[in-house]
């Protein structure tokens, strides 16, 4: 089983403890992506500081390590380009080198 988290500013601080409790399931992968906004804005303020993800990683790096199964992070971010904006992902995956 895959689960798939998404990481707002409302839930940033549960993250690791709802990893540790995944990780004890018969789960083989945790995806956790980064919240994005489907409106213009983000008129619910839920979209995480970046500068809060990186304390969050060390923990999480660490969980998954203990456990052996595999932690993906996904990141969405959008990048002004001259004709408009274009959508650009980037994965990280804790059981690949």
């Amino acid at each position: 089983m895959i689960t798939n988290t998404v990481f707002t500013s409302a839930n940033f601080q549960n993250i690791p403890e709802l990893v540790s409790l995944l990780l004890r399931e018969r789960v083989s992968e945790i995806h956790m992506w980064n919240y994005f906004p489907m409106e213009r804005t983000d008129t619910k303020d839920l979209v995480m500081s970046i500068k809060e993800f990186p304390a969050l990683l060390p923990k999480l790096l660490a969980l998954g390590e203990e456990s052996g199964k595999a932690l993906v992070f996904i990141t969405l971010a959008i990048i002004k380009v001259t004709s408009g904006y274009k959508f650009q992902t980037a994965a990280y995956r804790t059981d690949v080198s």
